[in-house]
Order: structure tokens, then C-alpha cells, then sequence
């Protein structure tokens, strides 16, 4: 009867009873194994399954507190660079406010900047930039003195940007903002003369020696949108004003030319090359306006990457890198 019961015995509780048993034996083994080991190899594993086991750990962590948004939000400590490029617009005596539209003039301008965000919404900029400006007297009020010019100028300001809204908020892509910054430009002012471009500042055409590298002052709105987390893309309008009258080398009134070297009065004086007959400018008629400096309008386009963040720092740090 035994017999009978024991062949009857379900093959699934053989599988099961069988299973248990090399599970067992295979643990059984293992500890013994582990038993026979010196200490110092027992040491060396110990120390390398809980190496494992807390890897595991940081990276199942790691893994579920990370949030890229909260990584890269903008906040004080956050550093950042930018690129622009765009166009300007002169604005001085060889220019009109009604040409604005009609006849625009523009030149370019490119610049490199980089910001330092110490407070929710205010951040330290220095920007580095090369601009190009023209303009000429063709089609003006005063078209008879014939004077133009070019001036492909670098610039170094540094300023304050403040925004309109906090940043790091992920429900206002769209940021408006402020700069107002100071710093200094070097004239370089050409003109084209016999099919050579000449340098303007060393001839004193009005037999004045000017300042080269005038202070300036900036003044820019911009308009600001995160693209993604670490980007920006934005459109800025602004006005650089420079504490100097000599942007376009032109400023108060005409020289006695005789004091100036042959080049200085070629350049001084230029209603002869018009060809139409018209006599020469006397000392003391007006050849610009001393009254207002002159400057330059600007509208370009930046991009800016944060370099790193509060955030960042700290968990570099964490992990060595």
C-alpha cells in the first residue's frame, strides 16, 4: 500500500522537493567555500559586495532625484556665455532722423558676452563687441560739405542685466529684460580718399585732438526665451551713446586748412570733389553739431548656454569630477 501511495506521489511536488534540495546544497556549498577562505580573502569579498551593493544604491537614488529642468535652473550662482550678431544704425552728425526709413545705413556688429546672475533677477554682464557704423552726407540738408565715413570700432562694456520676471520659472518661457551697462570704444575711422581708405584721427581735420578711446554708456531692452534648459535665444534692441562727438570725426566747426598737413586738408574740406563749382568752406562755417555726442543703435539676435549652476558645482563635487 505504501509502495502504491508512493508511486502515486504528484510529479509537481517531486520538481518542488527537488528544486529545494539543489538550492540547498548549492547555498550549502557556497558557505562552506566562504568558510574556507583566509581572512584577509573573506576581508577583500566583504568589501567588494558592499562596494556593490552601495553603487546600486547611489544610482537607483541618483536615478529618481534627477530632474534636468531642477538642475539647470537659473539661479544666483549660475554662469553663462552669449553670442550676438546684428545690425546697427549711426547716429551723429552725418546723419538725419528722418532717413531712418528711407535710407537706413545699416551696418553690423557681432559680440561675446558673459553673465554672472548674483540675485533671483540680476545678473553681472561684461560684453565684448565689434561694430561697424557709416554714414555720409549725400542726400542731407548739408549734402554740399560731402563729407562720409566708416568706423569699424571694438567695444568693452560692463553692466547690469535685470529681468522682469524671476529666470527659473518653467512656466514663463518668455523673459523681457533690462541692461544697462558703461565702458570704453576705440575710434577707428576711416574714409575713402583716391580709391585708398585713410585713417581720420591722426590728420585733425578740424585741428582738434580728440580722445580715441571715449567713454561710452548702453542702454539695451531684450527679449528673452528659453528654447531649453541650459538655452536661451533672444532679441535685443540697444543704444550705445559714447562721450565723444568724434564717432564720424566730425563735430564743431571748419579749421584754418593751412595749419593742417596737405592729407588733413584734402579731407577737411571736401565740396571740391563734388565738381559743381562750389567755393571753398571758411574758417569758422559750421561742419557739425558740438551739441550732441554722437552714437549708434543696435538690433541683433543673442543665444546664450549656461556654463554651469549652483547645482552643477555641487554635484561635481559629489562625484569628483
Amino acid at each position: 500500500m505504501n509502495d502504491e501511495f508512493a508511486d502515486a506521489r504528484p510529479t509537481e511536488q517531486l520538481r518542488r522537493y527537488t528544486h529545494r534540495s539543489s538550492l540547498l546544497y548549492i547555498f550549502s556549498f557556497n558557505l562552506t567555500n566562504f568558510a574556507a577562505l583566509t581572512p584577509n580573502r573573506k576581508r577583500s569579498l566583504n568589501q567588494f559586495i558592499a562596494t556593490c551593493l552601495f553603487s546600486l544604491f547611489c544610482a537607483s537614488t541618483a536615478s529618481a532625484q534627477y530632474r534636468p529642468w531642477k538642475y539647470w535652473e537659473d539661479k544666483p550662482g549660475t554662469w553663462s556665455v552669449a553670442l550676438a550678431a546684428g545690425a546697427t544704425r549711426y547716429a551723429g552728425d552725418l546723419s538725419e532722423e528722418k532717413d531712418v526709413l528711407v535710407r537706413p545705413r545699416l551696418g553690423a556688429e557681432g559680440s561675446v558676452s558673459v553673465l554672472c546672475r548674483f540675485a533671483e533677477r540680476f545678473s553681472a554682464r561684461a560684453d565684448g563687441r565689434m561694430y561697424m557704423v557709416w554714414g555720409k552726407h549725400e542726400n542731407t540738408r548739408i549734402w554740399f560739405n560731402n563729407l562720409s565715413f566708416i568706423a569699424i570700432n571694438p567695444e568693452l562694456c560692463l553692466g547690469v542685466q535685470a529681468d522682469l520676471f524671476p529666470a527659473d520659472q518653467r512656466d514663463r518661457p518668455i523673459n523681457p529684460y533690462l541692461f544697462v551697462g558703461v565702458g570704453l570704444t576705440y575710434l577707428n575711422t576711416l574714409t575713402r580718399f583716391q580709391g585708398h581708405w585713410v585713417t581720420l584721427p591722426p590728420l585733425h581735420t578740424e585741428n582738434i585732438v580728440y580722445n580715441r578711446y571715449p567713454a561710452l554708456m548702453k542702454v539695451a531692452v531684450g527679449h528673452a526665451r528659453r528654447v531649453r534648459f541650459r538655452y536661451r535665444l533672444s532679441a535685443e534692441l540697444a543704444y550705445t551713446a559714447l562721450f565723444s562727438d568724434y564717432l564720424d570725426d566730425v563735430s564743431t566747426v571748419y579749421p584754418d586748412i593751412s595749419k593742417l598737413e596737405p592729407l588733413g586738408q584734402a579731407l577737411s574740406d571736401r565740396r571740391y570733389a563734388l565738381g559743381l563749382g562750389l567755393p571753398a568752406a571758411q574758417p569758422g562755417d559750421q561742419r557739425g553739431n558740438p551739441a550732441r555726442n554722437d552714437g549708434y543703435f543696435s538690433l541683433s539676435l543673442r543665444f546664450t548656454r549656461q556654463l554651469t549652476t549652483d547645482a552643477d558645482r555641487r554635484y561635481r563635487r559629489v562625484i569628483g569630477w
